[in-house]
Order: C-alpha cells, then structure tokens, then sequence
C-alpha cells in the first residue's frame, strides 16, 4: 500500500484516507493502492461499506497532481488516465457494487451510489 493511502477497518467498515495534502490529489502511486486495496477490501467478506475521506480539513481531494502534468509528456498524461479509469472504473472490479452479497457498496461519488 502507498503511504498516501492509509486504510483502517472499524469494525465491518473500511475507513480510507487520502493522505496528501494539502489538496490530497492522486498520484499514479495512489491509484494503484487505491484499486489494490479496493480489491482486497471485496475479498473480505467482513467489510460491508467503504468510506473515503482526505486527511486535513481543506479538500477531500483535488483530482490529480497537475505537477505530474508539467512536462507536457502526453505518454504521461495518457497513463494517468488510464490509471484514474481503472480505478475508478464503475463497471470493473473494484466498485462493483453487490450489497445483497455483502460486497464493497460505495456512495461517496456523487452518481455512482447505485443499489444502495
């Protein structure tokens, strides 16, 4: 797991901070720990919902580190978007939401809390 990404489990809820602030933007590093451990979360059959939060008070976050954009490397720019589309991807594995099933469930993203 990346150290901007800090999980801890409360019982039957995952509790996942963004930690990079001040504005907790994601890195290509930040993503990957955040579908790999989105997928780890859907195998424990004791975790039933997910909450998401940035660490400080100013953002939760605000999308990705545009220094990583700087250079203007469109190789760059287009791994980041695959990057960000794997994981966040609503019909993939990570938020697939099965709530019957005691899945993961989410309801943070504004238009993505389907089955809730």
């Amino acid at each position: 797991m990346s150290e901007l990404i800090q999980l801890e489990k409360r019982g039957h809820i995952a509790v996942l901070t963004i930690a990079n602030p001040p504005a907790n933007t994601w890195t290509a590093d930040s993503l990957a720990a955040l579908k790999a451990t989105v997928e780890e979360l859907n195998d424990d059959r004791n975790i039933f919902a997910l909450v998401v939060t940035g660490q400080g008070e100013k953002f939760f976050s605000a999308g990705a580190d545009l220094k990583t954009f700087a250079d203007g490397d469109r190789a760059r720019a287009n791994d980041m978007a695959q990057r960000f589309g794997e994981a966040f991807a609503a019909d993939g594995v990570p938020w697939r939401i099965d709530c019957r099933r005691k899945r993961l469930c989410h309801g943070w993203w504004p238009g993505m809390c389907h089955g809730l």
